[in-house]
């Protein structure tokens, strides 16, 4: 959920960045992807060291 949200910020504030420089308001859109691809490796990451995490069957995830 992270990832969606931070595409949303980053979407909210290229349009008042557009206004005053075009080109630095699409080179903001340029960067969602890297954003999102490091986001979700942090996610990744944490969910891997989550500490019993793994091991409880009501979250879902297996070992």
């Amino acid at each position: 959920m992270p990832d969606m949200g931070a595409t949303a910020a980053l979407f909210a504030a290229s349009i008042p960045l557009a206004l005053l420089s075009p080109g630095a308001g699409m080179l903001l859109w340029a960067l969602i992807l890297p954003f999102k691809w490091w986001i979700g490796s942090r996610q990744t990451r944490v969910a891997r060291t989550a500490p019993g995490e793994a091991d409880d069957p009501a979250s879902g995830l297996s070992a």
